[in-house]
């Protein structure tokens, strides 16, 4: 859907005061002068309480037409969540204002904000699924194991000061402590049991700001990438997050199930916790399926799905 010379009637920026804080260098008011050049109305909105945001959002009351959304993955993934249950959906623009921005690298988007903005104003909008589990959309990924680890082990201080590289150094840190689980799952009725260090269920194309290499991962197939590494695989995992932009594909390797799916159940022993798009809200079991074709986002010229 494309539509470069409409004028956007009511659009709504949002954004946390960290993104505020223009991390990448440029100011909100260069990204604010350009999406008031392609909308008749634009209102801000500073989001301080997730809880506030979430209300916002999801008040049909509040009219929007399209919505920017100016912050990391976990911004995105708490907003998309309020958006996709609106009765009437507005179009979405991610402008990266995070530590990976994972889900705005899967959509093709700049990782400069401006750059960003200024992509979304062309509107090359793209039907895109979302996971869900337990009720709640995930945009990226849901995953256990190591993937939650490191998610939990990440310092926060770090993070402020030097970005993904302190992703980077919670994964090291969580691999050499990795603990195995065993686990049972059911893809789509078929019920597979063994031990793992990590299971990854994908929406997206990117962990850690590094690709998967899965050709299969797409945001329109409407079902969801599932990854399983057993013990012999963390090493994989610490490959993959060297891999600085190779894509070559990982098919039937040891250590490695990869699968596809669209509705999933995961129990773990022990209860594991859920980590989705880098936020801990859930642990298993859990259930968790494909909301297809749920919210159109704004896109990279070039992204096929």
């Amino acid at each position: 859907m494309r539509g470069a010379e409409r004028m956007i009637k009511r659009g709504l920026f949002v954004y946390n005061q960290s993104a505020g804080k223009s991390q990448n260098g440029k100011p909100l008011a260069e990204i604010l002068d350009i999406l008031k050049q392609g909308t008749e109305t634009l209102l801000v909105h500073e989001g301080k309480d997730p809880e506030e945001v979430k209300e916002f959002l999801e008040d049909e009351e509040n009219l929007f037409d399209f919505v920017w959304i100016f912050g990391g993955d976990g911004s995105v993934h708490l907003c998309v969540d309020s958006l996709r249950r609106r009765k009437k959906v507005p179009g979405v623009g991610i402008l990266p204002g995070g530590t990976c921005n994972d889900f705005a690298r899967s959509l093709g988007l700049p990782m400069d904000p401006v750059q960003a903005a200024k992509v979304t104003m062309e509107q090359n909008l793209v039907w895109i699924d979302l996971g869900c589990y337990n009720g709640r959309a995930f945009t990226n990924f849901a995953g256990v194991g190591i993937i939650a680890d490191t998610s939990e082990n990440i310092d926060e201080g770090a993070k402020e000061k030097i970005g993904r590289v302190s992703y980077f150094m919670s994964a090291w840190q969580t691999m050499r402590d990795a603990e195995t689980f065993s686990y049972t799952l059911t893809a789509d009725g078929e019920k597979i049991s063994g031990d793992a260090v990590m299971i990854l269920v994908c929406n997206g194309r990117f962990i850690g700001t590094v690709g998967l290499p899965f050709p299969t991962i797409n945001m329109g197939d409407e079902v969801l990438d599932i990854v399983i590494l057993e013990d012999a695989g963390a090493m994989l995992f610490r490959e993959w997050l060297h891999r600085s932009g190779k894509k070559e594909p990982v098919w039937d390797t040891e250590g490695v199930k990869h699968f596809q799916a669209g509705s999933i159940r995961l129990e773990t022993s022990p209860v594991k916790k859920l980590d989705t798009d880098g936020e801990i809200e859930a642990e298993t079991p859990v259930d968790i399926g494909v909301l297809p074709k749920a919210l159109a986002f704004a896109c990279g010229q070039d992204e096929r799905f």
